[in-house]
């Protein structure tokens, strides 16, 4: 995976954190592209801008370069979803966002 290009006066993603949203970047790129060429803009950079609240707050930005494997992995990953969802599969993901999940008792 390539290595992101953090620019920030304080750093609190990692380099590991934004690579690991690199495919939901991926997705809104490819996604917007044709919505992009529609209102004529020639040049468009995907970058994630992180606000930190906080006794200081920061703004971060991070301009991650995707390259070609990022891009297979997604396309991969997309497939065995939808596949998984098609089958009526539904693996039991424990997280953060669990004790807010509307669906938690199903």
């Amino acid at each position: 995976m390539s290595t992101p290009i953090v620019r920030s006066f304080l750093c609190r993603w990692s380099y590991n954190k934004a690579a690991e949203q690199l495919p939901q970047l991926i997705l809104y790129s490819v996604i917007g592209a044709n919505f992009c060429r529609e209102l004529g803009l020639k040049r468009v950079l995907p970058r994630f801008v992180v606000l930190t609240k906080g006794k200081n707050p920061s703004i971060q930005v991070i301009e991650p370069h995707a390259n070609q494997a990022d891009v297979e992995r997604l396309k991969e990953s997309v497939l065995e979803t939808a596949d998984a969802i098609s089958k009526g599969v539904f693996v039991k993901r424990e997280g953060w966002q669990c004790s807010q999940c509307p669906y938690s008792g199903r």
